[in-house]
């Protein structure tokens, strides 16, 4: 019995790792373009001319990322919902 308590703990401990992953991203670009522009004379000098962009995009998710305890919390108290959920569906389509 002791068994099982321990695996269960350890799978809910181990789903709230899971959950309290990293939320948020970085993703950066930098574009590099080189445009050389044919001179009008022949005396006059090429024209060159460079342009650099750099994009740098954060993106946040709105998950339950609260931590390990609120995340074990979290879990538990989905399992404990889902039989209520599975009557109320039922009931749902019942009635």
């Amino acid at each position: 019995m002791r068994r099982v308590t321990y695996l269960s703990i350890a799978l809910l401990l181990g789903l709230a790792l899971l959950g309290g992953c990293a939320t948020q991203s970085t993703s950066e670009t930098v574009n590099r373009e080189t445009v050389q522009y044919p001179a009008d004379r022949a005396q006059a000098p090429v024209v060159v001319e460079q342009r650099t962009t750099e994009k740098t995009e954060t993106t946040n998710s709105d998950g339950h990322s609260g931590g390990v305890l609120s995340g074990t919390v979290h879990v538990v108290g989905e399992v404990l919902a889902l039989p209520f959920r599975a009557v109320a569906g039922l009931l749902g389509v019942v009635f």
